[in-house]
């Protein structure tokens, strides 16, 4: 996996700082960095609304901005 740090969002996840990367529409994964600098993916959905969001840390988060 390739990490772009042009990517910025980052998300506080049950005490975890992570940094929200690449989505891959094909294979319904996105890319995150955590605080230790691993990169993993994480499998991805859209909700009945059409939000997408993640599964991290066995916790949904939702991508977009509130």
């Amino acid at each position: 996996m390739n990490w772009n740090n042009a990517f910025a969002m980052k998300k506080n996840i049950n005490g975890k700082i992570v940094t929200v990367g690449q989505q891959d529409f094909d294979n319904m994964t996105i890319m995150i960095k955590e605080e230790n600098g691993n990169v993993i993916s994480c499998p991805m959905d859209f909700d009945n609304d059409g939000d997408c969001y993640f599964i991290y840390d066995s916790t949904q988060v939702y991508i977009r901005e509130v």
